[in-house]
């Protein structure tokens, strides 16, 4: 019979231990294709996260757009065509699209986001008793220390966030595709994990509603 050794055993209850701690989130969604753009697909967006906060801005354009490189899909950030340097109109913003050949605009907006703190109340408590036997002749004394372990009666914090996305047809500028999502993450999460985890659905759901073309196999 085959047997695991010590050294098996601690491994996979530090491995268990660690995935257990790792930040999470997920990510729910609802879109809407409007019918005057069913059946058709884009194939070169850019992406544009309507925030004041240029971090945020920027953050949420790499995320998004990363996820759609993995694809092969050729999207682009607007802080690649148009820096935030630049005060442009309307029209500029659009003649800077099109002659780059970009025929989506994917707009992001942040609705809400926030930290969740929730109270984990106590559950119990482990003591564990460690200690020494000493003997003497015929006596033998024992001296030991104990110590208490509560679980619970704690405070943890989740990250969450509301966006509304949505799809502008830049030769139109006509809307053809519209989400609204939620994302939140465990007790562990960073707003990192929330960005990872809208981006890759929001990619999913553009390509399934075919908002976007799928890449070819050879790209």
């Amino acid at each position: 019979m085959k047997r695991c050794s010590v050294t098996s055993i601690t491994w996979f209850l530090a491995i268990l231990s660690f995935s257990i701690l790792v930040g999470c989130a997920s990510t729910r969604l609802t879109a809407f294709t409007d019918p005057a753009f069913s059946g058709k697909s884009f194939t070169t967006p850019a992406v544009y996260a309507n925030t004041a906060d240029l971090e945020w801005r920027r953050s949420l354009e790499e995320s998004v757009v990363a996820e759609m490189r993995k694809l092969g899909l050729p999207a682009v950030t607007t802080f690649e065509l148009i820096p935030p340097t630049r005060d442009l109109n309307p029209e500029d913003r659009v003649r800077i699209l099109l002659e780059n050949k970009i025929d989506a605009l994917i707009v992001i907006e942040v609705r809400q986001s926030g930290v969740e703190e929730q109270y984990i109340p106590p559950t119990g408590a482990t003591t564990t008793t460690s200690g020494t036997v000493s003997t003497y002749g015929n006596t033998g004394t024992y001296q030991g220390t104990s110590y208490t372990t509560v679980h619970g009666g704690y405070n943890v914090s989740k990250p969450w966030a509301e966006m509304r996305t949505f799809v502008l047809d830049v030769a139109s500028g006509r809307k053809a595709w519209v989400a609204s999502s939620f994302t939140g993450g465990n007790a562990f999460a960073s707003f990192q994990d929330l960005r990872k985890s809208y981006s890759k659905k929001i990619v999913e759901q553009l390509l399934a509603d075919r908002a976007l073309a799928s890449p070819s196999p050879s790209q």
